[in-house]
């Protein structure tokens, strides 16, 4: 389905006075999906912040982030837990999360699991990092991103989702990386 969206994007982007338009339809479909990416991307950055020395993280979300710490803390073959490594990754967690609640009101007991309904009821994004296809460009810029959010959601998701979009953007500027990591 992803794969299809992207090539359907691409087929059907038309240029007009030198200005990407794609079809209407398919940029309903594609908004709805750029909203569940938001979310999606928030959660990866805060794990990958906060669990930054693994390269994969299968299983893990915000919403079971202090499981999985304890899991990565525990030594599974002795059933130690290294205390060292659960402090250090609290540390992580809890000034991360201070952090997303200072700039933007994130808040973790509410939020992660407000941007896993968002990620499951509409889906992600799968753009080709290859593509260099000029259209991608507005996707990648907060007051567009906000006005899909406005239009799409229903407005009692709207305020939350905001939210969402704007700790995305307070990482963003944190790290130094661009909004989206495809």
């Amino acid at each position: 389905m992803q794969q299809n969206i992207r090539n359907r994007l691409k087929n059907q982007i038309s240029k007009q006075n030198g200005v990407c338009r794609p079809d209407r339809k398919l940029i309903d479909e594609v908004a709805k999906r750029l909203i569940g990416e938001i979310a999606f991307q928030l959660d990866r950055r805060i794990l990958q912040h906060v669990f930054s020395h693994r390269k994969r993280l299968y299983g893990f979300t915000v919403r079971n982030i202090s499981q999985k710490i304890d899991e990565y803390s525990d030594d599974f073959r002795t059933g130690a837990v290294d205390e060292v490594k659960k402090k250090m990754l609290v540390k992580k967690r809890d000034e991360t999360f201070r952090y997303l609640q200072t700039t933007s009101g994130y808040n973790s007991k509410y939020h992660p699991i407000f941007s896993e309904m968002l990620i499951n009821k509409f889906g992600v994004l799968k753009i080709n990092c290859n593509d260099k296809v000029s259209c991608y460009e507005p996707m990648r810029e907060v007051d567009y991103l906000k006005s899909v959010i406005l239009s799409i959601l229903d407005p009692e998701y709207t305020y939350d989702a905001l939210i969402i979009l704007y700790s995305l953007k307070a990482f963003s500027d944190f790290d130094g990386k661009p909004l989206f990591i495809w």
